[in-house]
């Protein structure tokens, strides 16, 4: 199994977007305030439905906003799986 395809809406500074993810090795680059740590945090909440650091839901809600989703596609041999979590 593997996560084929990220997507983000109002999650921390990241608005809307869609991140393709390889099945072997990806590599995440970017300047300081890029939003690196909050795609390892999105990947998180997928994986274990808890923040990182402790963090409340409402913390990762983008700055006037009302509510996020984190959603992904799962790629395994029985089929592709969607994903999600919404706050």
């Amino acid at each position: 199994m593997f996560l084929k395809l990220l997507k983000l809406y109002n999650f921390r500074n990241i608005k809307t977007d869609s991140i393709a993810f390889e099945e072997r090795v990806n590599f995440i680059t970017g300047q300081n305030g890029a939003g690196k740590t909050n795609l390892i945090e999105a990947i998180s909440i997928l994986s274990t439905c808890k923040q990182l650091r402790g963090k409340s839901a409402a913390e990762l809600v983008s700055w006037g906003k009302d509510e996020f989703s984190v959603f992904g596609l799962i790629a395994s041999l029985s089929g592709d799986k969607e994903i999600g979590v919404s706050y």
